[in-house]
């Protein structure tokens, strides 16, 4: 809740200077099955459904139903680990963290028949995952540092047969590490490319449609010495992704900052930031829980990991001096997560050289403040680090790649608790010879995350496909009666025991109505929409609501009183008339539209205005003397 207030009031201050930039200050429910409607709440979306592009994490959602300040969105088929992002108008928001894809009957342990042996294709020791085209299959890519390329696998899988179609991109020497993300808010993934032996990072911008893979020619941009890993993320809130990537040889890393306009790309130079040793694994993610994320980088050298706290401003990206954190070993990849589900991020890291990662819990955001670090025993030599939910029970499970004598990769099942972080003892898969980078997605669109590895020495990739033996298809909703809104006095209150409740005035989602009861409301037409703990989701009907009891107005000196409002049959209009004052006051009911639909002069004392012939909705009773007009709504109800 912290973190969402903080983004609200961020989105507060900067809203001179930025008017347009999207935020995302909540989203519900945080975890479900394939399929869930999931409501976005935040600042400048688009009203017109189309033109909001959310991803959760590798692929793009279906916006249902959208307004400036609410997104109603279906849970792909393919969605990983990664924060939810909305792009609109060239400007991307994300989420302060994943939607989390879980299924009823996950949480097994994690057993040697798990995941099927490895289907290889041929591939290179850095691979990430990722829909490039648009077409809603998960596609992998991989940076080919000894051939010189960079190479886009279209998945073509149809059914449960993984299959693949291979683009290759040539021109990049030596390319090391390859991210994905949407650099320009235009709704499709670019590449992000390292290429140490040139001194540079390339930017690639997809222009690629459903069924075809294509990009642009990459824009270079110049790190002076050799870059290593990637990571992307907005820095300074601005609405554009930045880009971070270390710096093996200078002990800092270079962070590049988005200046794009519109969809053309651009960064400016990068900036430097000393690290406490030679840099290799970098990752972005908020730890304070202001809404800005700061940056961590593996030190290898220094046996630790180095914390880079984020001060920035729109338009101005700047940092805290770093902080270090020691692990056990020489660290090698890093990750920012909530392992514990207590609602704040840790950070994680593999250490090459003690055969075990390190955690760090954070326990407070102001000041930035961990927990003793917690050390767990893996195989030999770790390095690939990845985390998501691969038992679907809600947890982000570790899965790591190892060099050295095991060449395996090993899967540890988080078994933790909020406050306490906990993980079963490590399960190893392989032999696989020169393991490198790992990614996590689903490959075949079963609901469950499959394991890919890329492998150095061999030249291949690994496919290791998910067989836990989970229910991944979406139950189907069971029809029920609508949800009805009844009022009482000032309350809203629909029917109680489902697990989400989103309320709307005049269709427009009311922030912090998530209860079966909505008090004080204003006039309007409401709905509300109910959901299970399935997903499944159902609409009220509209209800009108206006102010019940009488109302009142004076008129050039008469006080005039309206009751009852709702109103069935009769309506009471009570002219008390000033001294001296004569009984020419006109009365015109109207509809919303301004069609006239009757009309009657009013007389001292009670008048009597039958509505009984009238269509239950709202109306306008308009009262006229002279050049003095009041109005006052009605309803008219069944």
């Amino acid at each position: 809740m912290r973190t969402y207030i903080l983004l609200a009031a961020l989105a507060a201050t900067c809203h001179f200077a930025y008017a347009q930039v999207p935020v995302i200050s909540s989203f519900t429910p945080a975890s479900g099955p394939i399929g869930t409607q999931v409501t976005i709440s935040g600042l400048n979306f688009s009203p017109t459904a189309a033109n909001n592009s959310v991803y959760f994490g590798a692929v793009k959602a279906t916006v249902q139903l959208a307004s400036a300040i609410s997104l109603t969105v279906t849970v792909p088929y393919g969605a990983t680990f990664q924060r939810t992002s909305v792009a609109v108008n060239n400007l991307i928001a994300y989420a302060p963290r994943p939607f989390i894809v879980t299924y009823t009957g996950g949480g097994m342990n994690f057993t040697a028949t798990s995941f099927a042996p490895a289907t290889n294709l041929t591939g290179d020791s850095y691979v990430t995952a990722a829909d490039i085209d648009g077409d809603n299959r998960t596609d992998l890519i991989y940076a080919g540092s000894v051939t010189n390329k960079i190479t886009i696998y279209r998945n073509t899988t149809t059914g449960s047969t993984l299959s693949f179609s291979p683009t290759d991109i040539n021109g990049y020497t030596t390319p090391t590490c390859i991210k994905t993300g949407d650099v320009n808010g235009d709704g499709l993934l670019d590449l992000v490319v390292s290429c140490p032996s040139q001194f540079r990072l390339y930017i690639l911008k997809n222009t690629s449609t459903p069924g075809n893979i294509s990009f642009s020619s990459g824009l270079a941009l110049n790190t002076v010495t050799g870059p290593r890993k990637i990571a992307i993320g907005d820095l300074d809130n601005d609405g554009k992704a930045d880009i971070a990537c270390s710096l093996a040889s200078v002990n800092g890393i270079g962070v590049f900052k988005n200046t794009s306009t519109g969809a053309n790309i651009s960064f400016a130079a990068k900036l430097d930031f000393t690290t406490t040793g030679s840099a290799e694994g970098i990752a972005i993610g908020d730890l304070t829980q202001d809404g800005k994320p700061e940056i961590i980088t593996a030190i290898g050298g220094a046996g630790g990991i180095s914390l880079l706290e984020n001060t920035s401003t729109p338009g101005t990206i700047s940092f805290n001096p770093r902080v270090h954190f020691f692990t056990d070993g020489a660290p090698y990849e890093v990750a920012i997560a909530d392992v514990d589900g207590d609602g704040r991020a840790d950070m994680i890291s593999t250490n090459t050289t003690s055969n075990n990662i390190t955690i760090y819990r954070t326990n407070g955001s102001n000041p930035l403040t961990f927990d003793t670090k917690i050390n767990l025993l893996t195989a030999t030599d770790p390095r690939g680090l990845e985390l998501s939910d691969l038992n679907s029970d809600g947890k982000p499970d570790i899965v790591i790649s190892h060099s050295g004598s095991d060449s395996a990769i090993s899967i540890l099942k988080n078994i933790s608790t909020p406050g306490a972080i906990a993980f079963a003892t490590f399960v190893k898969y392989g032999p696989n010879p020169g393991l490198g980078s790992v990614a996590l997605a689903d490959l075949n669109n079963d609901g469950l995350t499959d394991i890919t590895i890329g492998k150095l020495q061999s030249s291949a990739l690994s496919i290791f496909k998910n067989q836990l033996n989970i229910n991944t298809v979406p139950a189907p909703c069971a029809p029920k009666p609508k949800p009805v809104i009844t009022s009482n006095g000032t309350t809203l209150s629909t029917t109680a025991g489902f697990a989400s409740y989103e309320w709307y005035r005049d269709n427009v989602l009311i922030p912090g109505a998530a209860t079966n009861q909505y008090n004080t409301p204003q006039n309007g037409v409401y709905k509300v929409i109910v959901g299970d703990i399935n997903g499944c989701k159902d609409t009220s009907d509209n209800y009108t609501y206006v102010a019940t009891g009488i109302n009142e107005v004076v008129l050039q000196g008469y006080t005039i009183q309206l009751n009852p409002n709702p109103v069935i049959n009769e309506l009471k209009i009570q002219v008390d008339q000033p001294a001296g004052g004569n009984n020419n006051i006109s009365m015109v009911i109207t509809d919303v539209v301004g069609k006239r639909i009757q009309s009657q002069t009013l007389q001292q004392g009670t008048n009597t205005i039958y509505v009984n012939n009238l269509a239950p909705g709202i109306y306008m009773v308009m009262l006229k003397k002279g050049s003095s007009v009041k109005t006052i709504r009605i309803l008219k109800a069944p």
